[in-house]
């Protein structure tokens, strides 16, 4: 359970998965080899965009090997949304090997549902 500043939501996600949370910021490649899947909580900015720390973690994960491991993604987004940037960011993932469990999840909008989220993608993790 990988966060930026979803820490409550991320720490929510990992209780119930039984997971672990880390901070983005002290993520690494050892923690990428060792863990079998992920879940990423990324926090867009107002402009809808990716944060800079989640870019440079983009490329942690493209350079590392996540064949075959699944990622699960929910994006808080207080605003707008650029579905092309996450698309992108998605199927970068997608081209280095990674599975995508479930659909991209995003906070705030009135469809969204934590627990029905959690119960669709914990059978892929």
């Amino acid at each position: 359970m990988v966060y930026d500043r979803c820490q409550a939501t991320a720490e929510e996600i990992a209780d119930k998965l039984g997971a672990e949370p880390v901070s983005v910021q002290v993520l690494n490649p050892r923690m990428l080899e060792s863990a079998r899947n992920f879940v990423l909580c990324i926090t867009l900015e107002g402009d809808g965009q990716i944060p800079i720390l989640w870019l440079y973690e983009w490329q942690t994960l493209l350079y590392n090997n996540i064949n075959s491991k699944g990622i699960a993604i929910l994006v808080n987004s207080a605003g707008s949304v650029n579905s092309w940037v996450v698309d992108n960011f998605c199927e970068d993932l997608r081209k280095n090997g990674a599975h995508i469990v479930g659909q991209v999840l995003y906070t705030g909008s009135k469809q969204w549902s934590l627990d029905d989220w959690i119960a669709s993608i914990s059978p892929n993790l």
